[in-house]
């Protein structure tokens, strides 16, 4: 088991990456290519949670944004949500850890269940 304690998974990322070579002599899976699609917001718009944290899930200027208020003594971050492909989106909060991250929703023909983010998920509140 490979513990961290970080904002992001890119710490966690990191340590896999070397690990999996170091050990087992292979790379870590790439992430699947970008593909082009349009993402329906009532699917995803929302509030999510979980024991460390409230994901607010909003329409915003014709995308997505994110607010992630941390309920651990975590700073907030903000930043909006760039479609990746059906599902998935990159989150964009231009210099902080979270700039990058993939964040990926779960389970529901209508609205997600779930939302992920890094190693954690939250289950729709609303």
């Amino acid at each position: 088991a490979l513990f961290t304690n970080s904002p992001s998974a890119k710490l966690y990322d990191a340590i896999e990456a070397y690990l999996m070579e170091a050990l087992l002599g292979v790379p870590v899976a790439p992430q699947p290519p970008k593909q082009d699609w349009t993402p329906d917001p009532a699917r995803y718009v929302g509030c999510y949670t979980n024991i460390a944290a409230k994901y607010a899930v909003e329409e915003r200027d014709g995308g997505l944004s994110l607010h992630v208020n941390s309920k651990i003594s975590v700073p907030d971050a903000r930043g909006t949500l760039e479609p990746h492909r059906e599902g998935v989106f990159t989150l964009r909060a231009p210099g902080t850890p979270i700039d990058g991250q993939k964040i990926s929703f779960h389970e529901g023909e209508g609205p997600h269940t779930f939302i992920r983010m890094g190693l954690r998920m939250g289950r729709r509140a609303r």
